[in-house]
């Protein structure tokens, strides 16, 4: 009788490939492939390509609280274990991310154990995405850190920082990296701003979600950034200062990129969502040095509080929404609307109670 260990190498690719594509089981589709994977160290060798194709490295010891992660404690013993698993598994990497936070007295990705990284990090040979996410801290990122990813050339394409990293001093000095094809900035603050001068990336991804207390980040790129072709700014608040946001974002002088700017209301504390799209309609109205009537602006988002505001670079393409123009009529209506399902609602709650009373 045959037995498992006996299936060809491209019957077990087809298995493989029918529990990654199988929609049934698509939500657990990652799990399930850990499972086919213990089975046997032929279905290992088999699911191994798909399963570390997309890996995060955490550096220090966490403990999993629901969905947070409470960072415990710095361990060496712990980082050699994980840098060994990657370093096994590197061949098949191509999108990475690294994740530390400060605990004790130990910085964020500390300079002691960048040697180790760096070392485990070369081995990578088909990497094409990297994250480096920094939790909680202020940190500058390690020279030896910023070197590698010079050095990969146009291997890496993209880069994605998140957390309050800053410019190293020693690459001041250096040439710009014009390889990297999109940059994320996450937050995009006073911090991270700097490396827009030194990562001259063709596609731009600005996010600032942080709250209202912390000041929105103006973004006017010049005449000298005609290498920009996409540029993608999203930024979500509860409250918009009226202050602090006028002539925030200038894109005159980039004419042949794409532009996407989203603004979004956080409507999740406010039960009457009308009010938070109005704040949002108004900082539409203040943020741009550039003529709206010129772009797409759109409602969109949960609740829909969110203003998308789109410019395309393509032949014919032509604006078809103008919702920041809408006045107290088209409000009105939608409160009638709103009061209107409330009432409703509260009726069936009221009967529910009845009900089971």
């Amino acid at each position: 009788m045959a037995r498992i260990t006996d299936l060809a190498p491209d019957t077990l690719l087809c298995i493989v490939d029918l529990v990654r594509n199988d929609q049934a089981i698509k939500f657990h589709g990652f799990t399930r492939l850990k499972e086919l994977s213990l089975i046997s160290k032929d279905f290992n060798a088999a699911c191994a390509p798909f399963i570390f194709r997309s890996h995060t490295l955490v550096l220090r010891r966490t403990k999993m609280d629901g969905w947070r992660r409470n960072w415990i404690k710095w361990d060496n013993s712990y980082l050699r274990e994980r840098l060994e698993l990657l370093t096994k598994h590197g061949g098949h990497m191509r999108e990475l991310t690294i994740v530390d936070a400060k605990t004790g007295n130990v910085d964020a990705f500390p300079d002691a154990s960048m040697g180790d990284l760096l070392r485990a990090l070369k081995t990578l040979d088909g990497l094409t995405g990297l994250t480096l996410e920094m939790k909680d801290c202020e940190r500058q990122m390690p020279v030896v850190m910023w070197t590698w990813i010079r050095d990969q050339g146009s291997q890496l394409k993209n880069l994605v920082l998140k957390g309050s990293w800053s410019i190293p001093l020693e690459a001041m000095a250096l040439w710009p990296i014009t390889t990297i094809h999109t940059l994320t900035l996450d937050p995009f603050d006073y911090q991270t701003e700097s490396f827009l001068s030194l990562i001259k990336a063709p596609n731009l991804i600005l996010r600032d979600t942080r709250g209202h207390s912390s000041p929105l980040l103006s973004y006017h790129p010049s005449a000298d950034d005609d290498h920009l072709q996409d540029i993608q700014i999203f930024v979500q608040r509860r409250f918009y200062d009226d202050r602090k946001i006028d002539h925030l974002y200038d894109f005159t002088r980039v004419p042949s990129a794409n532009i996407t700017v989203t603004l979004e209301g956080d409507s999740r504390y406010d039960d009457n969502y009308l009010e938070t799209w109005k704040t949002v309609r108004t900082a539409v109205r203040k943020v741009f040095v550039d003529d709206l009537t010129q772009f797409d602006v759109s409602r969109q988002g949960h609740n829909r509080t969110a203003a998308v505001v789109q410019w395309k670079n393509e032949q014919g393409w032509k604006p078809q929404n103008q919702v920041h123009l809408q006045g107290e009529e088209t409000d009105d209506a939608e409160q009638r609307q709103i009061n209107h399902v409330k009432f409703y609602d509260d009726i069936l709650r009221r009967a529910r109670v009845r009900y089971r009373d």
